[in-house]
């Protein structure tokens, strides 16, 4: 009995063991050979009976054979239902014909759409897309295909008004319907696309169909969304966002004429955006990095005479700098008042065209990996007021053109790879030179000892320059300094007698460590109110015991703040 039951055992064990690898081998080969059931194969003849077939793609359709092997027709491999129909347009046969001086290809499938499609009741997909179908309004009993997951019907030369019907399909994962003969009065019947991941409705005219965002808004699963050329004039605001899902947007060659939508920023899964050619105005958005995911943005630069302001910075932009130039170049330089680029990792060399755009008044570049010269052009600027283009890879020296910006309030060049000799020539109308950040570079520089700057600066950092061995005597006419960072510099020096004068006035920082200053310092620590480092230098002992008091100086200013504000509330 025992080895009965192990026999049976075994057997059993052995037949799951044939049956599991006969499935196995049926999927991975298509099918089991499981016939397509009798009405599903007449459904599909009645259908090929009223297409039109140029090149006789569905050669295979024939009444003897089994449906299942037909081309383009996709079977279940355990029922034999028809479960998809592959009919687009195959991009392997791009055979044409001559007529005259025009070229047909003969690779499409048009004609008229037989409803005996409904009787493919487990059709789940179905790709009719890239053919001509010459005008005809798309059938609305495709509505009535309601076990539909995938349908494209885009660029199919189907035309007139998108059958609402369509919203029926509730199991509806993709809907392609992009084609410019194809229009809408409404969408209200797309709320019922509730599984709806892909839409497309690219070229298609939704002019009349003022709810379309609010409508698109209902669909909480929608993940990619195309509404190119859609002849759309109008964002209407949007209170509540439901799309949340949303990770590619396309709105792109529509003529908004607004400002650009607020809500566009909220949408943190948002991957690709697409915005070229939509008429937007005004600023960008004060919060775009709500948007931290995203990879790619369209904001193609065509028909873009009219920019005056571009912001692009703080993301993770590649590619030549000279090419962002290039394209602003197309429609002339004139227009354009600002460029901001910082923060991301543009490189290349930023060209000598960068002198055509004479309006230019703000010019940002910093944090990227631009290399080469800094252009001799950049003094045709003539109204630039600020240029940023520190932490980046520009070497060589400093051209003497920059002395001609005479409406130049910031210049940020540190953290460059520059070098050479920085002379009075470089300064020679720079009379509203305000904060002058230079540091991390190898430059010195070399003026008369009786020099006269033409600026009144607020800020300057020289670190690392070469200034001494003598303390540069030009400072004592700066009588609007806040901030003045001068550490190896390379001064051997004393502090001079006027120098006090200027260091009451810092309110930020004083900085002249690392460098060889001696003698006696009080005069400058005493009711200094700012951030103050002499380190490493030659000062006598007196300087530890002003620096220590002045320290104790603000912690106890700082305590007797904290006990008395109980007593001021």
């Amino acid at each position: 009995m025992k080895i009965t039951m192990r026999a049976v055992l075994l057997l059993f064990r052995f037949l799951s063991t044939i049956l599991i690898l006969t499935i196995s081998i049926g999927l991975c080969n298509g099918n089991l050979g499981v016939p397509c059931k009798e009405s599903e194969r007449q459904a599909l003849l009645l259908f090929q009976k009223d297409l039109e077939d140029p090149s006789n793609r569905l050669s295979s359709w024939v009444g003897e054979g089994v449906c299942c092997n037909w081309t383009g027709v996709v079977c279940d491999d355990l029922t034999g239902h028809v479960c998809e129909l592959h009919l687009t347009k195959p991009d392997s046969q791009q055979d044409f014909h001559t007529y005259g001086d025009f070229y047909v290809t003969s690779t499409w499938l048009g004609g008229k759409i037989n409803p005996s499609l409904l009787s493919l009741k487990y059709l789940n997909y179905l790709d009719l897309s890239y053919n001509n179908f010459q005008g005809t309004q798309i059938p609305s009993f495709f509505g009535s295909l309601k076990s539909l997951r995938y349908l494209n019907l885009s660029e199919a030369s189907f035309e007139g008004i998108i059958p609402p019907q369509l919203g029926n399909l509730s199991n509806l994962q993709y809907l392609g319907l992009r084609g410019y003969k194809l229009k809408v009065e409404n969408l209200q019947w797309v709320s019922g696309l509730s599984h709806l991941k892909k839409l497309d409705m690219s070229r298609a005219n939704l002019s009349k169909a003022s709810d379309w965002l609010q409508a698109l808004n209902m669909l909480p699963s929608l993940v990619e969304l195309h509404v190119a050329g859609c002849q759309l004039d109008h964002i209407p605001p949007l209170p509540l966002i439901n799309f949340t899902s949303l990770a590619i947007l396309d709105l792109s060659e529509n003529t908004f004429d607004s400002l650009m939508p607020r809500w566009v920023f909220s949408l943190r899964n948002l991957v690709s955006l697409s915005l070229k050619d939509c008429g937007f105005q005004g600023s960008f958005s004060s919060h775009p990095q709500n948007i931290s995911s995203l990879k790619e943005l369209d904001l193609s630069l065509h028909n873009l005479c009219e920019l005056i302001d571009l912001d692009l910075s703080s993301n993770n932009f590649n590619g030549n700098v000279s090419e962002i130039f290039d394209s602003l170049s197309v429609c002339g330089p004139d227009k354009l008042k600002s460029l901001s680029l910082g923060f991301n990792n543009f490189s290349g060399h930023l060209a000598e065209h960068v002198g055509n755009f004479k309006n230019l008044s703000h010019l940002v570049l910093y944090s990227n990996s631009i290399s080469g010269p800094i252009p001799v052009s950049l003094g045709n600027l003539s109204v630039l007021i600020e240029l940023l283009i520190d932490d980046n890879q520009f070497n060589g020296t400093l051209p003497e053109s920059i002395g001609q910006l005479k409406m130049l309030t910031v210049l940020d060049i540190s953290y460059n790879s520059l070098e050479g000799v920085v002379s009075e020539v470089h300064f020679t109308y720079l009379i509203k030179l305000k904060d002058f950040v230079a540091k991390g570079n190898s430059l010195a520089l070399n003026t008369s000892r009786d020099w006269l700057p033409p600026f009144q600066l607020n800020r300057l950092w020289l670190d690392y320059w070469h200034l001494g061995p003598e303390f540069p005597m030009w400072l004592q006419t700066q009588k609007q300094l806040k901030l003045l960072s001068l550490p190896n510099t390379g001064i051997s020096d004393t502090i001079p007698a006027w120098f006090p004068n200027i260091s009451s006035q810092l309110l930020v920082a004083l900085n002249l460590s690392h460098n060889q200053l001696h003698g006696e310092i009080q005069n400058i620590v005493a009711g200094f109110r700012s951030d103050i480092d002499l380190s490493a230098n030659q000062f006598k002992w007196f300087i530890t015991f002003c620096f220590l008091l002045s320290i104790f100086t603000r912690s106890f200013q700082f305590i007797i703040f904290w006990i008395t504000l109980p007593l001021l509330l």
